[in-house]
């Protein structure tokens, strides 16, 4: 058994963990060891918010991962034997870095019976719209924008918006977009998201959360906006460049029908990209080159 530590003294209770798994599986590690011992507080959220988060994301992605994992106080890690350590093995460089030496990377799957549930609820693939609603306001989606968007695409499409967590019994907001549906249980269990992700004609989304499960993938097909946003130090332009992904990148291992657009969430951006979607053949071909545009 070769082991990795997650320790939350230092690292975040967040998404950003499967970056960590990502390249802990690619180097040959099958346990993970968790340390629940929360550090400061730098997020405005609880320590209950981190508890939650540990039990509703970080153990599941694990499981997505195919990796098992265990608790630990943190105080008899020599008893584990070969431990993975990195000075920051969560930072998006680590995943750029690993793929370059080893391109066969693995990615979340979700559970086979995540896939019934998906199939039977949308026999129809649809498309699937992921929006941000959390403290960082400049982070979020633009709603009334994504609101005028799926009102668009459902002309076309079936369509399903996925809260956030937080609102993820919440019906849509406004009335006049009432035809509008929701998935909750996506919005709060991580294998039936991923296998709605897996199962969607196309997902579009802005950047951040819980939309890591479509950038470390190669066939989820995906729009995703607002990746950079200088008012937060780890989705600034400047951080995102010093991490090697530059304004303009794209994931080196993504394919021909994933995007990251560099842009705001405007009606007009979303309605751009989806058109030209609508209006392109699915490549399968390999775009994804860091520093193009």
């Amino acid at each position: 058994m070769k082991n990795a530590i997650y320790d939350l003294r230092s690292m975040p209770a967040s998404y950003d963990i499967l970056t960590f798994l990502v390249v802990a599986k690619s180097k040959g590690v099958d346990h993970i060891i968790f340390i629940p011992e929360f550090g400061p507080n730098r997020k405005p959220y609880s320590i209950d918010e981190k508890q939650f988060r540990l039990t509703h994301v970080l153990y599941p992605i694990c499981s997505l991962m195919g990796l098992d994992y265990s608790i630990d106080s943190g105080k008899n890690l020599t008893e584990y034997g070969e431990i993975e350590w990195s000075d920051k093995p969560h930072f998006l460089c680590e995943s750029l870095k690993e793929y370059k030496n080893n391109p066969n990377l693995h990615w979340p799957q979700p559970s086979g019976r995540a896939k019934e549930i998906v199939r039977k609820e949308f026999p129809e693939p649809p498309v699937v719209i992921t929006l941000r609603e959390t403290y960082t306001e400049g982070r979020n989606s633009s709603l009334n924008e994504w609101l005028a968007f799926g009102d668009y695409v459902y002309e076309s499409n079936e369509i399903v918006f996925v809260r956030d967590t937080s609102k993820w019994n919440e019906l849509l907001p406004d009335e006049e977009f009432s035809l509008l549906s929701t998935f909750p249980i996506a919005s709060i269990d991580l294998d039936i998201r991923l296998a709605l992700y897996q199962h969607a004609k196309i997902n579009f989304s802005v950047g951040g959360g819980p939309t890591i499960l479509l950038h470390y993938s190669q066939e989820i097909p995906y729009r995703t906006f607002k990746i950079a946003y200088d008012g937060y130090k780890s989705s600034s332009s400047k951080f995102l460049t010093e991490m090697g992904f530059p304004p303009g990148s794209q994931f080196p291992w993504h394919t021909g029908n994933q995007k990251i657009v560099w842009g705001e969430d405007t009606y007009e951006n979303l309605k751009r990209e989806y058109d030209q979607w609508i209006g392109e053949p699915i490549s399968k071909s390999r775009i994804g080159i860091i520093g193009e545009q």
